[in-house]
């Protein structure tokens, strides 16, 4: 920590006896104006309030946009700059697990939910995202009396486009006028080209893509992350969670038997996390898979927790 040097100037007692005079003169000065003010009209006075009052008000409402201006920038860019990050973090682990023993290909899946104001949302987002070139639209395919688009879009994966229900959001929470701008996006890598390995820069690609378009269009938007791939035929979860600096979550309940082993931790390697009942802090799940008649084990990996399918 960097100290702070005050300097103090000394006087001769001649310089401080000129420095007293003069003290006392600004005294008597004040003491005239003071008597004279008293002797005018007060009106003065209540004038001076007023205008005090008004520059104090507007000092606050002038601190109160640039802090709604700031947060409302940091907001935005947060969620792309945090997921980037948990991305990035994930790819690093996972190349220290992976197995080379089979030529399995991992899948990732990344899902977005948000809330949006906007009545064109979703047909925005299919505008915007399912396309091949600036030209070409891609197929799409229609699910859930067409709540859920989705769409192979090349060099981006598979992306679903999704209104959620009443029973898929917390209705308490939410006005019931509002319902239907509750969204999800789905981006994953199941259908990638064959014979070909996602790479992390294709990662990060979609996901500064899809997540920037769904923040210019909404508010309260929340990430989960899920990666699947083949490990050591021996890994535990015991090695996984020393790998990646976690510790096991307080009250959370386990599970363990011959061939699936899963667990919720915290690690301070992930930015992004969820509260639980007790207020502790949880962001990562593994669910380990281990089949005898296979050479490896298969391994999902959550964050803040697995969503869907083991």
């Amino acid at each position: 920590m960097s100290s702070v040097q005050i300097y103090c100037k000394s006087s001769s007692s001649e310089e401080l006896l000129k420095q007293g005079n003069k003290r006392t003169q600004i005294k008597q000065t004040k003491q005239v104006n003071q008597t004279n003010r008293t002797s005018t009209s007060g009106s003065h006075k209540p004038r001076r309030k007023v205008k005090l009052r008004f520059l104090v008000l507007l000092l606050v409402l002038l601190m109160s946009t640039a802090w709604l201006q700031g947060e409302q920038v940091s907001s935005t860019e947060s969620v792309t700059q945090l997921l980037q990050y948990d991305v990035e973090q994930l790819w690093s682990m996972k190349q220290d697990w992976q197995s080379s023993a089979t030529n399995e290909r991992e899948v990732w899946e990344i899902r977005w939910q948000f809330y949006s104001p906007n009545l064109q949302a979703k047909d925005i987002l299919v505008e915007k995202l399912f396309v091949d070139s600036p030209y070409r639209k891609v197929a799409k395919r229609m699910t859930n009396n067409g709540r859920t688009i989705t769409a192979q879009v090349r060099d981006l994966g598979q992306i679903s486009i999704h209104q959620m229900t009443d029973e898929q959001v917390d209705i308490d929470a939410i006005a019931s006028e509002e319902r239907h701008h509750n969204m999800a996006v789905i981006w994953s890598t199941n259908e990638w080209q064959e014979d070909e390995a996602i790479t992390k820069q294709q990662v990060v690609k979609a996901v500064k893509k899809i997540t920037q378009l769904i923040t210019d269009i909404s508010t309260e938007t929340k990430y989960s992350i899920k990666v699947q791939l083949a490990t050591a035929v021996d890994q535990s979860l015991a090695q996984l969670t020393r790998e990646a600096q976690a510790i096991e979550v307080v009250g959370n309940d386990n599970y363990d038997d011959e061939q699936l082993a899963s667990g919720l931790y915290y690690t301070p390697l992930i930015k992004n996390y969820l509260f639980m009942s007790d207020g502790s802090k949880a962001n990562i799940q593994f669910a380990l898979f281990s089949d005898p008649a296979l050479r490896h084990a298969r391994l999902t990996i959550g964050v803040p927790a697995i969503s869907g399918e083991f």
